[in-house]
């Protein structure tokens, strides 16, 4: 598949919500972000309004057209 993530490169940089909610790092907010930077788990965050998941490659390439970021498109 010609849009598959590639296992040359960096993993996606899309997370998952416990509600379902899918964004890349740029549209999480700002209590996303402020988690990111502070967090020491590179897969899991916890902020003031939810927890998020980080979506592997795998279920990146498993659902492509469902793991996009639901702001702007992106892969990650």
């Amino acid at each position: 598949m010609a849009d598959t993530i590639n296992a040359g490169i960096a993993p996606p940089k899309l997370w998952m919500n416990a509600n379902g909610r899918i964004v890349c790092e740029r549209h999480g907010g700002r209590g996303f972000r402020a988690a990111l930077a502070a967090s020491t788990d590179p897969g899991y965050l916890l902020t003031d309004l939810d927890n998020w998941d980080r979506l592997t490659r795998d279920e990146v390439n498993s659902e492509p057209d469902l793991c996009v970021c639901e702001d702007c498109g992106s892969r990650g």
